[in-house]
């Protein structure tokens, strides 16, 4: 096809997001504020159960410190890095050690208790005093990721409550944007809120459509996967997603010996048949589909892969046992390896070093040492071109809408988020709009073809919305009028 990819393109692109940043998102004063409680509360709830586990008193903040000086002595200080290290070392915990660049600009290996020191001691088990010793560093990224959250979204500054960010068309070589508070500091980063976890939905609830609007959500449908699939020529695997099959659950299905068919009923538990452990445990099989076919796309080793486990999911999951899940993924998408990752090799192993995306995008892959087996480099070679695809086809669909209308509030990489007058008309006629800019066929070097579909939802916020069973205009208002039924029976009846 035809470049796409190009100055022009980017300058049009950095125009459209400076007025997409002027727009921002409306934040709900009072549900913001009740998450504020929650937030704290959790974090007391937290420190005091850590104090516990550890026998010593555990707390955030030198606003916090115990009064008492003889507990003060003994206290973990959360928010202290060095003191926590030490206390952890104290409780018999082996706390790895992490590359870090030193004042030189030189990489050593130096002691931590970043995040990234945490996971890998979460993975760890032979790293614990312990069996039971893992909890209390679950409990401790737990905690962080609150603080997180807590400095992050709920500290922002907002301007007349809204929340403000600033994209840069050419913040990542994939082409992807990247988002950071604005110019006056108001706001921050709107493409990574959090997702899961315990606050994730009453922030969500926070974000609302404006008044006399709705929002209509739509992403691509296995993003990644399409590229990756046309690289290892994988024609099942493509004819699949044509015809709309989650392969999540096949892999998922493959690793843990249970029918798709249980699989999805334990996971939606549409007819309450199923206990909460079952619905979880359904939920942590289907995660394991999916991130074991991420993590073989990509080239993730089974310690990467126990990390992101440990990270995502707070799950202790032994190396041998990942190997074991994607030594499996591999037997069922054996042309990735053998295709795709070989093309990946073999191009940035030329004197030019070069991968160039469908689209037009090239990046050169420079620091291949021979004899090693370049696991770091490698594996962003195998991300770049289906990452960068996913990311200019959301920038291509950018270019397009804006034409016709100016609703963008918020790019997800590889979705949008629109604020639409709440009208029927202007719904379908977005709803169109978006399709159309969506609708674009990417040919590989290969000879194979794709084209991306799309998915829809809609709400009066970004927690409760509902989604369409088909991209369809007679979907689009069977979800639009339960919209409309359920946000007036939540007036009559509101929840307290």
């Amino acid at each position: 096809m035809t470049d796409l990819i190009s100055y022009k393109y980017e300058t049009q692109l950095a125009f459209h997001y400076h007025q997409i940043d002027k727009r921002g998102l409306f934040i709900n004063p009072d549900k913001k504020e009740l998450v504020r409680v929650q937030c704290e509360k959790e974090l007391s709830d937290n420190c005091n159960k850590l104090s516990n586990l550890w026998n010593v008193p555990v707390y955030i903040g030198t606003e916090n410190r115990p009064q008492d000086s003889l507990l003060a002595s003994k206290a973990i200080n959360l928010n202290a890095p060095l003191k926590l290290l030490e206390a952890l070392k104290h409780l018999g915990y082996n706390v790895p050690q992490i590359r870090k660049k030193n004042n030189e600009d030189e990489y050593e290996m130096t002691d931590s208790v970043g995040e990234l020191a945490l996971v890998k001691l979460l993975a760890d088990p032979t790293r614990w005093p312990s069996p039971q010793a893992g909890e209390g560093i679950k409990l401790l990224l737990e905690t962080r990721e609150v603080i997180t959250f807590k400095n992050r979204y709920l500290n922002a500054k907002l301007y007349k409550n809204i929340y403000y960010s600033n994209h840069n068309v050419a913040a990542t070589v994939t082409g992807r944007r990247g988002s950071k508070k604005n110019l006056f500091g108001f706001g921050g980063n709107d493409q990574n809120f959090p997702s899961r976890g315990r606050l994730s939905d009453p922030w969500k609830e926070c974000i609302e459509a404006r008044e006399g609007k709705v929002f209509l959500f739509v992403d691509q449908i296995s993003a990644e996967d399409w590229p990756c699939q046309a690289l290892a020529q994988n024609h099942s695997a493509l004819e699949q997603m044509k015809q709309g099959v989650n392969r999540h659950y096949i892999f998922a299905s493959k690793i843990f010996g249970v029918s798709e068919e249980e699989l999805k009923k334990q996971r939606t538990n549409k007819d309450g048949l199923y206990t909460k452990e079952q619905q979880e445990a359904a939920e942590m099989q289907y995660y394991m589909g999916k991130k074991g076919r991420h993590s073989n796309n990509y080239g993730i080793q089974p310690t990467g892969f126990s990390e992101a486990a440990a990270k995502e999911m707070g799950l202790t999951i032994p190396i041998a046992s990942c190997k074991n899940i994607l030594d499996i993924v591999d037997r069922i998408d054996p042309n990735v390896k053998r295709v795709y990752h070989k093309y990946i090799q073999e191009s940035i192993s030329k004197p030019e070093h070069l991968l160039r995306t469908p689209l037009g995008r090239e990046r050169a892959f420079l620091g291949l040492r021979s004899g090693e087996k370049n696991y770091s480099i490698l594996n962003e070679a195998y991300s770049y071109i289906p990452q960068s695809v996913v990311g200019d086809n959301t920038g291509l669909a950018v270019t397009e809408i804006e034409k016709s209308n100016h609703y963008i509030l918020q790019d997800g990489h590889d979705s949008l988020c629109q604020e639409v007058p709440d009208s029927e008309q202007e719904l379908i006629n977005v709803f169109k709009a978006t399709e159309k800019a969506f609708k674009r066929v990417i040919r590989f070097h290969n000879g194979i073809e794709i084209e991306i579909p799309i998915e829809a939802q809609i709400s009066y916020n970004w927690k409760d919305k509902i989604k369409l069973d088909h991209y369809t205009e007679e979907d689009l208002m069977k979800a639009y009028n339960e919209l409309k039924y359920k946000h007036k029976e939540s007036e009559l009846c509101p929840v307290n």
